[in-house]
């Protein structure tokens, strides 16, 4: 048993979205629970009402499913609620509130479609579909954020990747009946709500309708990039065993990486990075400390290879 409780990552503003669709999710949620409790309201009368089957088009249930949830328990919308705090206050933070608002509403849209296609006949409710499309979001604008989870065996906090990518392997079992099947939870929604998260955060980043930082998967795949250009600059030699290193130029650089592969900038750094192995080797470590200490003033991100 294991639950997790937030992000290590703290929005730079007021959640406000996220704050109204919680409380929204819980005054509908009390309404139905209250109107059949003093006979106000049929049981179940609010959720079919709201609830969306495909069968029985409605368009405007596309979004009125997201804010209802089982009225016999709390745990289904506890557990929504908590994994959108989680998730959501850091996307919001990204998307800004009226795009993570039309995200957020689109999001179970899509889900429930992808469940009506497949289960025309049943309705869904809840806000899982919604939340699994912030979670998807959740792992491509923030890959090295870690989450923090309280278990029987004490706190610990796995990077974020492992644990959405555990919830996303979970649907795959259950909704292909190979694992806990019949259990009554709408899986392909939630799956539907994962790859919509994914596919229009990724999207939005590729595009430049959002703007790129160093916390997301774009600045992974360049740092992991530049980590392959350096470490072939600093391995390979263009003129083969007898070259002398004191020749690992920009020149050389290009010659090694191919013409306009790296900026002035990156030359520069490529030649320091030389220069320090070449130092290093030399036994120079005065002046690899000088040229090291030039290669931190030009990219604190710079890290060496351990060997």
């Amino acid at each position: 048993m294991f639950l997790p409780i937030r992000t290590e990552r703290q929005p730079r503003r007021t959640p406000r979205v996220t704050q109204a669709i919680i409380l929204l999710n819980l005054l509908v949620y009390l309404a139905g629970v209250l109107g059949e409790a003093f006979g106000r309201l049929e049981p179940g009368a609010m959720q079919e009402a709201g609830q969306f089957v495909m069968s029985d088009f409605r368009a405007w249930q596309l979004f009125t499913y997201q804010f209802m949830h089982d009225p016999h328990g709390l745990g289904h919308l506890a557990f929504n609620m908590l994994f959108l705090w989680i998730f959501g206050t850091s996307v919001e933070d990204r998307l800004g509130r009226v795009g993570f608002i039309c995200f957020y509403l689109l999001g179970g849209a899509a889900a429930g479609l992808v469940h009506g296609w497949i289960a025309p006949r049943i309705g869904i409710i809840g806000a899982s579909g919604s939340i699994a499309a912030v979670t998807g979001a959740f792992m491509v604008l923030f890959p090295r954020s870690h989450i923090v989870i309280i278990s029987l065996f004490g706190v610990f906090t796995p990077p974020a990747p492992w644990v959405i990518l555990f919830f996303v392997a979970m649907d795959l079992f259950r909704a292909s009946g190979s694992f806990g099947g019949g259990d009554n939870v709408a899986h392909a929604a939630h799956l539907a709500g994962y790859g919509y998260g994914i596919a229009i955060a990724f999207t939005l980043l590729a595009t430049g309708l959002l703007a790129r930082d160093d916390l997301d998967l774009f600045f992974l795949f360049k740092q992991k990039r530049r980590r392959n250009q350096f470490k072939t600059l600093s391995r390979r030699q263009v003129g083969g065993a007898w070259a002398d290193r004191s020749k690992d130029t920009a020149e050389q650089a290009a010659a090694t990486i191919g013409p306009g592969r790296l900026s002035a900038r990156d030359q520069r750094i490529a030649e320091l990075r030389a220069e320090i192995t070449r130092r290093a080797e030399a036994h120079d470590l005065a002046g690899a400390t000088r040229s090291y200490l030039d290669l931190i003033a030009l990219d604190p991100t710079s890290t060496l290879s351990e060997t």
